[in-house]
């Protein structure tokens, strides 16, 4: 389209205003005529990106057990699946902090790789949710118990990611420099 810039821009220049309201009109009409050209194409593009871009194994084999796209019309249940979810992602976040503490006392690269796999999946989880919960918003009069549920799975995915990030870090080094921990230093 750079060809047809000098046009676009005295099409838009046509409209007035000074160059803060050009520029705004530039980019709602260039956006708006973008779509138009490309939307007759988004099936044929999603058929296109689903058979080439593949879902990982651990991807097909993990993924949201208790909610229900099609319960979002019934906040209540709705609400609940999505409770249910978090719980199951609490879970997770649980026992990779506890194996983050194993981490310490043994150097184990194997459960270092499993506690990695478990962030991605309490990432896969957040995302999951949090998108239920934001289609559930618009049909739900119990809004503020869907910012919490949200704050909520937030909160979790930040601290799997502490886990992954930080104390499986901490571990590697302790094991590295060949350190021990006083009884003092394991009960903190």
């Amino acid at each position: 389209v750079y060809f047809l810039a000098e046009s676009f821009y005295q099409l838009v220049s046509l409209l007035g205003g000074d160059i803060s309201r050009i520029i705004a009109n530039a980019h709602t009409l260039f956006n708006f005529v973008g779509a138009l050209i490309f939307y007759p194409f988004i099936e044929k593009g999603a058929k296109f990106l689903e058979k080439n871009i593949k879902p990982r194994k651990a991807e097909k084999e993990f993924g949201p057990k208790y909610i229900d796209k099609s319960t979002i019309l019934s906040p209540v249940i709705a609400l609940s699946e999505a409770t249910r979810e978090a719980g199951r992602m609490s879970d997770i976040v649980i026992s990779m902090i506890r194996d983050s503490l194993k981490a310490f006392d043994d150097e184990d690269l194997d459960l270092i790789k499993s506690i990695n796999e478990r962030d991605n999946r309490v990432d896969l989880l957040q995302r999951e949710i949090k998108t239920y919960l934001i289609e559930m918003v618009s049909e739900d009069p119990l809004v503020d118990k869907v910012r919490y549920a949200i704050s909520y799975v937030t909160d979790l995915e930040t601290a799997a990611d502490v886990v992954d990030r930080s104390l499986v870090d901490m571990a590697r080094k302790k094991h590295h420099l060949k350190l021990q921990f006083s009884n003092e230093g394991w009960s903190e």
